[in-house]
């Protein structure tokens, strides 16, 4: 038996739906909910989107002002760029293996009984 085994536990009598039962076989089973994978996806998307929103908005800040097109300015868009990609690029790859694949939120093995 593998060390963590997850298995969705929805009964026919309806109890336990929505819950995902992890059994870690040193630590006993732990429950997680459907809302807490949930709550864990909304907050990581947000945070990804607003990262999104704030280095575009400072690039197009320095971009369109010509008040702020000065050498200072433009390290500062050269970081903004260097985050947008990683919002981009790491951010979402990141939140769906923190969802999915993460032993503590584990989704990874879920076998339906």
């Amino acid at each position: 038996m593998a060390l963590q085994t997850l298995l969705l536990n929805a009964s026919r009598n309806g109890s336990g739906v929505g819950k995902i039962f992890v059994d870690f076989s040193i630590d006993g089973p732990v429950y997680i909910s459907t809302e807490h994978l949930v709550a864990v996806s909304v907050v990581l998307g947000l945070i990804t989107v607003l990262t999104l929103l704030g280095n575009a908005f400072v690039i197009a800040a320095i971009l369109l002002t010509k008040k702020l097109r000065k050498a200072s300015n433009y390290l500062i868009m050269s970081l903004a760029v260097s985050d947008l990609m990683i919002a981009c690029f790491v951010m979402p790859i990141s939140a769906v293996n923190e969802v999915f694949f993460s032993a503590e939120h584990g989704m990874a093995n879920i076998q339906h009984p």
